[in-house]
Formats: structure tokens, C-alpha cells, sequence
């Protein structure tokens, strides 16, 4: 009996929506570079100056399509993380920290929107290894699911100080400009990284979710036998069986 629903679909629009908010990434980080560049010719007394204002103005124009992208791929990933821990419910229900609708809020809090996703996307993955490790050799995927959620906290940690560097650490104000782009390129490379990280694990996901599907299609099978064999193992392995 296979109570899980598909997410093949969703899985794959959140991975075509990453790798084009990727894109548009990149993009700034590379005309971060050239404003840097250019403000670094002007500190040395070259006339650039004209350049800078044509490079600032498509920074400006390109922070509102990334911003825009950046809502798109929000959505279209929320989806995809929603049904995720949702079927994550249906396999392991005991060992699940919050409800699905947290999948929606929990970005949107303070603080909050940098743990309980993380959480969630390890319940989603200690699920399934909890499933398939009863057919097959599986390990959790600490390491990638780490770097995923490092990458993104330590990208808003440079974007936010990037964004508000205090004026009397610095020289002269192009000091501090120059700065300010080199974490601004900082940040947009650890958030590229996050990006592909999330694919990557997108991706690892899709292949499980197949594996799950045609284990709970077996006519011997059904969620709560597995289930059951789940919790037993897990009891046993406590020594208190």
C-alpha cells in the first residue's frame, strides 16, 4: 500500500528553479567583481569613475531580478520541502519534530528560519534511511545536508555585515566600498554552493523516493508492517527488548 504522494514533479521544477536563480547569481558575483575592480582603478587615480556609475546601475537593476527569482525559487523549493516532509509523515510518523505547515513558515521567522528547516530536512532523510536500510545498505548524508545549511547561514552572516559595515573601522569611504563588495562576492559564492548543495540533494532524494515507491508496491508490504519493523529494530537496539 504506497500512501506517499508524488513529488517527481515538484522535485524537478525546484531543481530547474535553483539552477536559474544560480544563474542570475553568478551574474552578480561577476559584476561585484567588475565595480570592485573599477572602484580599486579609481583609488589609484585612474578616471573610472563613469564606469562605476554604469556598473552600479545594473548591479541595482539585477538586485530586483534576483530578488524576484529569488521568491520563485522559494516558492516552487517550499513546494517540493512540503510534500517532502509531508510523506516523511506517512513513513515515519513517530520520529517527526514539527507538522508539514512548518515547512511554509519557518523561512519567514527570524532565528527560527535558521534551525527548523535544517531539522526538518534531517527528519525528512533519517525517514527514509530508516525505511531503505531494511532492503539495502544506506547512509544519512550528514556531510552534504551540513554543508547545504552552512553555506546558506554563513551567506547571511557576510550579506548582512556586508550591508551594514560600520563607517569608523575604515580610512575613507571607498575603503569601506571596496569592502563591502569583497563580502558582498563572499557571500553570492557560499550561496551558489548552498544552491548546488540543495540540488545535489534534491536530486539523492528523487532516487529514494523511487526506491520507497516500488518497496511499498510489493503486495506483501504495506507502511505499517514497515513501520512496525522500523520501531521494532529501533527498540531492540536500545538492549531493552
Amino acid at each position: 500500500m504506497n500512501v506517499l504522494k508524488p513529488n517527481y514533479q515538484r522535485s524537478q521544477n525546484a531543481i530547474n528553479a535553483t539552477y536559474f536563480y544560480a544563474a542570475i547569481v553568478a551574474i552578480q558575483i561577476a559584476l561585484y567583481a567588475f565595480d570592485l575592480y573599477f572602484y580599486y582603478c579609481y583609488g589609484q587615480g585612474f578616471d573610472s569613475l563613469k564606469t562605476i556609475k554604469t556598473i552600479n546601475r545594473i548591479i541595482f537593476v539585477f538586485y530586483y531580478i534576483s530578488f524576484l527569482f529569488s521568491i520563485i525559487s522559494y516558492i516552487v523549493g517550499v513546494l517540493w520541502f512540503r510534500r517532502a516532509y509531508y510523506n516523511a509523515h506517512q513513513l515515519d510518523p513517530a520520529t517527526m519534530r514539527y507538522k508539514d505547515g512548518w515547512t511554509v513558515w519557518a523561512g519567514f521567522i527570524p532565528i527560527i528560519n535558521f534551525i527548523i528547516p535544517y531539522q526538518i530536512m534531517q527528519d525528512i532523510w533519517r525517514s527514509i534511511v530508516r525505511i531503505l536500510h531494511l532492503q539495502k545498505e544506506i547512509n544519512y548524508p550528514a556531510v552534504l545536508i551540513n554543508a547545504w545549511w552552512l553555506c546558506y547561514t554563513f551567506y547571511a552572516i557576510f550579506t548582512y555585515t556586508g550591508s551594514y559595515l560600520p563607517g569608523k573601522f575604515f580610512h575613507s569611504s571607498l575603503q569601506r566600498i571596496e569592502t563591502r563588495f569583497v563580502l558582498y562576492i563572499i557571500a553570492h559564492i557560499l550561496q551558489i554552493m548552498s544552491l548546488f548543495a540543495s540540488v545535489v540533494i534534491i536530486k539523492k532524494y528523487i532516487a529514494a523516493e523511487i526506491e520507497i515507491d516500488e518497496l511499498l508496491e510489493q503486495p506483501n508490504d504495506s507502511i505499517f508492517s514497515i513501520n512496525t519493523t522500523v520501531y521494532q529494530q529501533s527498540y531492540d537496539s536500545t538492549g531493552n527488548s
